[in-house]
């Protein structure tokens, strides 16, 4: 049995049901039991292997992807949630913990930086779309409101900036103050997620603009040299 878990606040609580519909027919497809479930609104101190509805004795992985960036840290405030989120998902004992995010320093960088950053990272990103998605289909507008990425990573200060992107290193000295460690990438999830790359979507691409590299456990995937990344944890002793 596979059991998968989606937090979500009130709002993102709609935008799973989905999900889990799309993940049932899929597990259906393949002969694979599965299992979703949705816990809403959960206060940190109460997120526990229960709430989320494993037990003990079951493999757990805690999937970050697309939404560390948006949460404050100690450059924003002293109350820091980060560390804290951090902190209770160690104490899940998880056997994972990947993190997806883009690779690209608008978080404590200068205004002059997070233009660069910003610009050309998403300059890069929205050449892709243009590329892969017609213009004719309705999902593209929804993939084009990324434009506002860029005027809420410049434009903004404060708390009302929620763009802040971090790079590798970064994340790495975060992740192992909070007491997680670097796991090497299994060469068989590198060789099929290459394969796909190329024979997908991507592969509809212009000009052969593609990038795939690994860097220690790190994955990166990016066009004309701007990528997000995959990154592999493991739990600490």
């Amino acid at each position: 049995m596979v059991k998968i878990t989606g937090v979500a606040d009130n709002v993102g609580e709609g935008t799973l049901r989905p999900v889990g519909e799309m993940l049932s027919r899929f597990g259906e497809k393949y002969c694979v039991p599965l299992k979703f479930n949705i816990v809403a609104s959960p206060k940190l101190r109460n997120l526990s292997r229960g709430l989320l509805g494993y037990e003990p004795d079951e493999t757990l992985t805690v999937n970050f992807a697309f939404k560390l960036y948006q949460m404050s840290d100690e450059s924003m405030s002293t109350h820091n949630p980060k560390d804290k989120l951090f902190r209770r998902v160690k104490g899940l004992a998880p056997q994972i913990v990947p993190l997806v995010e883009q690779e690209m320093n608008t978080n404590t960088a200068s205004f002059l930086t997070r233009v660069r950053e910003a610009t050309t990272y998403y300059a890069a990103l929205l050449e892709s779309i243009n590329s892969t998605v017609p213009k004719d289909r309705p999902k593209r507008a929804k993939v084009e409101v990324v434009s506002l990425k860029i005027a809420n990573s410049v434009a903004c200060e404060g708390r009302e900036r929620v763009e802040r992107c971090k790079v590798f290193g970064k994340w790495r000295v975060r992740l192992g103050v909070a007491g997680f460690e670097l796991k090497p990438l299994s060469q068989n999830v590198v060789r099929h997620g290459k394969i796909k790359l190329m024979t997908g979507l991507l592969r509809r691409l212009e000009r052969q603009n593609v990038t795939w590299s690994e860097i220690i456990a790190m994955l990166l995937i990016g066009c004309d040299v701007f990528p997000s990344k995959f990154v592999k944890f493991k739990r600490g002793n």
